[in-house]
């Protein structure tokens, strides 16, 4: 028999803990991942907080600000008219509708408790909103390209970073008029959110999200007519089946874009677009170039910046500078590298791709404007070639620095030192763009015979009521560009500001020589000539600018200088059928009231005379001139009980009454 064993049987060991199913880990690698993301996202937020913190303190420019929200009374209230006439009418020379929108929404909570709007000193709702946007923004572009990559957070985080705080962005940022850039890239990026949902999901409703999204950036700006570019690059890179259902779909996206390219064509061909032949073919195409490669190599070395980039002078063979004849060899050279790369990944391809597509509408193709490249053009772009830089960081860290931690620290250490170069240049650019006289002093020591420059700086000494300072710069844009209209108005405007209406005349008689489709030029000249007593000649001007205006607000003013103006002259009639139409227009302003009430009087309508001062009154308890007013109609009436009373409170108010004037009315009321 054999023998039984003592060896007890080998156990084998237990692991310290219970292993956890697959879904639990899952469940919790999701948990972690929302916290690293939710914690990078702040973080991100917070860096780019900093260097545009100041522009909170900021106020308007003089640059498209007041045809935007200062002097534009179609924002100034806020209910469906506003809505309706924002939608159905172009404003500032574009039709962008959800933008003005916005703008109304800040100029109503800009309101005081009592109703009143201090923008001139106030701007800090407007600038909060921009900034909000751009945060916004920058969660968007992490969120777009997260969901890019296939959830890849350290790419993410870099290109939504530098989408942040990079310098050339701080002028659609601080710039309020440049509410339209971040509006119209936040419902964009929405949309191609959207987009990237739909393609994984294939739901109809992800599709019609899309549309709206679309069409909400289109309200807010037209450039956002690329879109549908863009998501067929996107097709590209995730390297989706050109379908008939992939072609068909874009369709209505590409009706919307061609609809709302034809609104702006045609609204910008009036003002702003410069005829074809003005510049010649090789210059156009070199100015193309010049475009294309100067906005990518501002985004390396983000210097010299400026918020006016002007057309390059012709030397004296008529050749333009070196540069613009080696920026094709450049274009050349990129659109090479791009295709060598396809062999290899797609990145360069669909980054290169989309900063060119969302740049080209402002490549000077088409002349916009009189600069040759504006650093808001590349708050858009920007993200393609973010993406390319974001990208490749990623893939060399992973990829071909392996466990070489040394190299990985040196490449880490360059990145940071990059990102707070970037921030440092951000917060001292927000710091020029804080006040109009600094940000265009900047523009003229690198462009000190720029006239625009000289001209804006002018009007924001005009604004500041330094009138002999603007005068500096008028004269100094009239030096400088004697052919440009906009100086000698700027220069005939400040020479009636100081009272010198003669020469105002022939300032503002030069720029319509030059310019002659300005309705607020005819209509301060007219203003000019008004002091000058030749009332015919101001009439005729004040008639001119209204045929010419296609603003509401600026026609508001014009009649309002006729009517006035038609009361000098001693024209009763017009001036009432004027005052009319500006009551019906604003039924309690005082002043029209008063003022119809005077041509009422020289009329010998009393009856409309007294009704129309009394009221005034109403209106205004304080307007002391209309008690006044009421006193002589009363006296011409022959009723001087109420003459005597209403020229005693106009007295008590501060009127400079004759008391030969209320003697003879207590003489001839006692008499009476």
């Amino acid at each position: 028999m054999a023998k039984k064993s003592n060896k007890r049987p080998e156990q084998k060991s237990k692991p310290y803990g219970r292993k956890l199913p697959v879904a639990t880990q899952r469940t919790a690698l999701l948990r972690e991942n929302k916290i690293v993301i939710a914690v990078t996202l702040i973080g991100i937020l917070f860096v780019t907080w900093i260097p545009y913190r100041s522009t909170l303190d900021s106020g308007f420019t003089v640059w498209d600000d007041p045809d935007y929200v200062l002097y534009n009374t179609n924002i100034h209230s806020l209910d469906l008219k506003t809505v309706s006439y924002l939608f159905t009418h172009q404003s500032a020379r574009n039709y962008h509708p959800l933008t003005m929108i916005s703008l109304a929404i800040d100029y109503h909570l800009s309101k005081g408790n009592g109703g009143d709007v201090n923008l001139e000193s106030d701007a800090s709702i407007f600038h909060r909103v921009n900034l909000i946007l751009h945060l916004l923004n920058v969660i968007l572009v992490f969120a777009f390209i997260f969901l890019l990559t296939k959830r890849n957070i350290l790419i993410a985080a870099i290109t939504s970073l530098l989408f942040g705080i990079h310098p050339l962005h701080v002028e659609s940022v601080a710039w309020i008029t440049e509410r339209k850039d971040v509006l119209y890239t936040f419902f964009f990026m929405l949309g191609l959110i959207t987009y990237l949902r739909y393609l994984d999901s294939k739901r109809i409703l992800h599709f019609l999200m899309v549309v709206l999204f679309f069409l909400m950036s289109l309200f807010s700006k037209p450039a956002a007519v690329i879109f549908p570019l863009i998501l067929l690059l996107i097709d590209f890179y995730h390297q989706r089946m050109f379908t008939k259902r992939s072609i068909f779909e874009k369709i209505p996206l590409l009706v919307l874009s061609l609809i709302f390219g034809v609104i702006t064509y045609v609204i910008q061909s009036r003002t702003s677009i410069s005829a074809f032949s003005s510049i010649s073919v090789i210059h156009r195409v070199l100015f193309v170039c010049y475009g294309f490669v100067m906005y990518i190599y501002k985004l390396v070395v983000p210097l010299n910046q400026s918020v006016y980039y002007p057309y390059p002078a012709l030397n004296s063979s008529g050749y333009l500078p070196a540069i613009f004849y080696i920026c094709p060899i450049i274009v050349f050279a990129i659109t090479g590298l791009m295709v060598l790369s396809y062999k290899y990944t797609r990145v360069i391809t669909f980054g290169i791709m989309f900063y060119f597509f969302s740049v080209i509408l402002v490549l000077q193709v088409i002349s916009i404007g009189s600069v040759i490249i504006s650093e808001r053009y590349t708050y858009m772009a920007y993200i393609g070639l973010f993406y390319i830089v974001a990208w490749y960081f990623d893939y060399f860290m992973r990829k071909k620095l392996g466990s070489l931690n040394f190299l990985k620290y040196v490449a880490a250490f360059i990145l940071f030192l990059s990102l707070s170069t970037l921030e440092i240049l951000t917060y001292q650019w927000n710091l020029v763009w804080k006040d109009p006289v600094s940000l265009w002093t900047y523009v003229i020591r690198q462009y000190p015979t720029a006239v625009s420059a000289y001209v804006n700086r002018g009007e924001a000494f005009e604004k500041k009521k330094n009138l002999e300072a603007a005068r500096e710069d008028y004269e100094r844009a009239v030096h400088f560009g004697p052919d440009n209209g906009n100086a000698w108005d700027g220069l005939g405007r400040i020479h009636g500001l100081l009272g010198e209406y003669d020469k105002s005349v022939k300032a503002l008689t030069k720029s319509i020589e030059m310019n002659g489709t300005s309705a607020i030029t005819y209509m301060n000249r007219g203003i000019s000539y008004r002091f000058l007593k030749d009332y015919p000649k101001a009439i005729d001007d004040y008639t001119k600018a209204l045929s010419l205006s296609r603003d509401d607000a600026d026609r508001f003013n014009i009649t309002r200088n006729l009517a006035f103006t038609l009361i000098q002259a001693e024209q009763y009639t017009k001036a009432i059928d004027y005052y009319n139409f500006l009551i019906s227009l604003q039924p309690d302003n005082d002043d029209f009231y008063l003022n119809r009430g005077v041509c009422h009087h020289r009329l010998k309508h009393y009856p409309e005379a007294i009704g129309d001062f009394i009221r005034t009154i109403e209106l205004n308890a304080k307007q002391a001139v209309a008690y006044f007013d009421l006193a002589i109609v009363y006296a011409d009436q022959k009723d001087f009980s109420n003459a005597r009373y209403y020229t005693e409170k106009a007295k008590s108010m501060g009127v400079d009454v004759d008391p030969a004037f209320l003697k003879s009315l207590a003489e001839k009321k006692d008499g009476k």
